[in-house]
């Protein structure tokens, strides 16, 4: 019988490939938004990003604002103009609300962000075929030299990893609507998600996007079709389109009405998830029967593959410490990330070991040593009873020396 492997995806893992980081989406958020303007002429994301770096400034922290926290001081000034709240950007905004007050066309504001989110991640979602060569190589040798099944969970928006495995190689979750005898209209490119489909996956790769994904989005079901699976799902269910053109065009053609956390607070829903409340956003269908996979699959797999991963988001790095506490002796864990020289000096130096915060703890749990790096530079560390190792030159080296067999 194939083991199974786990794989976390973080952004980081596609920036050498696909060359889009967190700063060039930020760049694009601000040009596709340029037009919305304060009535004093300014743009309302530039001022949104001032007013952030000046708090930033005022806690000692040199922090520019990215997309995510642009997004984040979005919804929150949207939620604010509903209710008093005193937390996260809300704070922000109560000082310079009379700035903003009377901002007209936010809510397309809202959606045409998320359109440039949508339209960048698409532009190299195309290029994998190209750009992405030497990362399906690795998936493939992976899966070949170590006679494995994947259970992949991705944090990324794209499609690369379905196009590395193979359409007919891994299970999403997602079925041809057609095949429900629910629907009466025959429908093309239009796929529902199918709990049982998801979580019966044996010999089969499986693929979970814990943030959503481009071709995700509401349904587009004929009059007659619309109460289908009314006694069976949220309104805000998610489907999958088969091409990104038919999740894009019926998101320019619809308005979508905003949602309540259990807080109070309001969540808006969108395809992907960003910005504010993350972990309250994973109420919609897929995503929490998603987290149960992973869940699952870091508690059942004994190898844990982590690529390009921050660190940054709590409930993950919850889950991540769950493994080690189920595995323990029997855990293998491959950490790969990249440091350059400057910044390896530089945590050293101020840290007193690599990289900082909660990627720093969680690298001195799986090494099982606080200064497992030594102190001196090298790409492949391995902890002293090899259940565990980090490598620090990046994705794409890593893959490199893996096909090569140097590592």
């Amino acid at each position: 019988m194939k083991k199974r492997v786990t794989v976390l995806l973080g952004a980081g893992a596609m920036i050498e490939a696909a060359g889009v980081s967190t700063n060039s989406i930020t760049n694009n958020v601000y040009e596709a938004c340029k037009n919305y303007k304060l009535s004093s002429g300014e743009e309302i994301l530039r001022e949104f990003a001032r007013d952030f770096a000046l708090k930033q400034a005022k806690k000692m922290y040199n922090k520019e604002a990215s997309f995510e926290d642009l997004f984040d001081i979005l919804e929150n000034f949207m939620d604010y103009n509903k209710h008093d709240y005193n937390d996260s950007a809300s704070v922000i905004l109560s000082s310079i609300k009379p700035k903003y007050d009377n901002v007209a066309g936010i809510t397309w504001l809202y959606h045409d962000f998320l359109d440039a989110i949508n339209e960048t991640v698409y532009e190299y979602d195309k290029k994998c075929s190209d750009k992405g060569v030497w990362m399906k190589r690795f998936f493939n040798s992976l899966i070949t030299k170590e006679n494995c099944y994947l259970d992949v969970f991705t944090l990324n928006y794209d499609t690369w990893i379905e196009q590395f495995l193979g359409e007919d190689n891994y299970i999403d979750g997602f079925i041809d609507i057609n095949q429900f005898s629910e629907i009466k209209n025959t429908y093309n490119g239009l796929m529902r998600f199918s709990p049982l489909h998801y979580l019966n996956a044996e010999n089969m790769h499986t693929v979970s996007h814990l943030h959503g994904q481009i071709c995700f989005g509401l349904h587009d079901l004929k009059p007659n079709d619309i109460n289908a699976f009314h006694f069976e799902e949220q309104t805000y269910s998610l489907y999958k389109y088969k091409t990104f053109n038919g999740a894009q065009d019926f998101r320019n053609r619809s308005i979508r009405s905003h949602l309540n956390a259990q807080s109070g607070h309001t969540i808006f829903p969108a395809n992907i998830i960003t910005g504010r409340m993350k972990t309250d956003k994973m109420i919609w269908s897929p995503m929490q029967i998603y987290m149960y996979g992973f869940i699952n699959a870091l508690m059942r797999n004994e190898e844990l593959i982590i690529i390009g991963y921050g660190f940054g988001d709590l409930y993950v790095n919850t889950l991540l410490y769950q493994y080690l506490q189920k595995h323990k002796e029997k855990k293998k864990v491959r950490l790969i990330t990249y440091c350059s020289d400057e910044q390896f000096n530089e945590d050293v130096a101020a840290y007193h070991n690599l990289f900082h915060d909660a990627q720093c703890v969680y690298a001195q749990c799986i090494m099982e040593k606080q200064d497992w790096c030594s102190f001196r530079r090298q790409s492949l560390y391995k902890s002293e009873k090899t259940d565990a190792c980090i490598y620090i030159d990046g994705f794409k080296k890593y893959c490199e020396d893996y096909i090569s067999g140097k590592i």
